[in-house]
């Protein structure tokens, strides 16, 4: 299969981006993600939605979804691989990540960069700022606050973060990407990229 046929068959537009997973043996895995982040789903006739993950080898198209992947293959790595190459996608677009730990899950505290806040957003040390959730971009009022002890400075997004969490059924692994939204202060998109969409390879 040619790459026109590639593009055609899985109706590829600008702006969305694929991540090539080299198997060995001249295989590859290609994953497809929409430009709001999410891994996409392709609908056959007669057939429920379902996850795609494309398997090449010498120009022969395999699909294969869950299968083929090296017993070395980490599921973690990967994700962060996915939300990089989102970043880099988006790269005109202020952003930072994190990876969602049971701390943050059993308090509703999450750590972000103080120097990206500083640089990016307006207001003082306590501030309530918008998250803008997954598609059809909800919004959540959550508070932030900059801390500034003389061992150097922090920042939190603590009341209002456990609705977000619970809205978009945020869970331990994930990794969320903040963007700066244009002509909105203090308002952050979030993109999700789930680590139940990563599969892992069992020989």
């Amino acid at each position: 299969m040619g790459w026109k046929e590639f593009v055609k068959e899985n109706d590829l537009k600008v702006g969305e981006f694929m991540v090539f997973t080299y198997l060995g043996n001249s295989n590859f895995s290609v994953k497809l993600y929409g430009t709001h982040g999410c891994l996409k789903e392709t609908v056959q006739e007669g057939e429920a939605p379902a996850e795609i993950e494309l398997m090449y080898k010498r120009g022969k198209q395999t699909r294969r979804p869950g299968a083929g992947r090296p017993p070395s293959y980490d599921p973690d790595e990967e994700l962060v691989r996915v939300a990089q190459a989102y970043r880099s996608a988006h790269s005109d677009i202020p952003s930072f990540m994190v990876k969602i730990t049971t701390s943050y899950l059993t308090h509703n505290l999450v750590n972000i960069p103080v120097q990206w806040v500083n640089a990016h957003m307006e207001g003082g040390d306590v501030r309530e700022i918008k998250l803008q959730g997954p598609p059809p971009r909800k919004t959540w009022t959550v508070k932030m606050t900059v801390y500034r002890p003389s061992s150097g400075s922090n920042c939190k997004l603590s009341k209002g973060l456990s609705a977000f969490f619970l809205d978009n059924y945020v869970q331990l692994g994930d990794i969320c990407v903040f963007e700066l939204v244009k002509n909105a202060p203090n308002t952050l998109k979030v993109t999700i990229f789930r680590k139940n969409d990563v599969l892992v390879f069992q020989s």
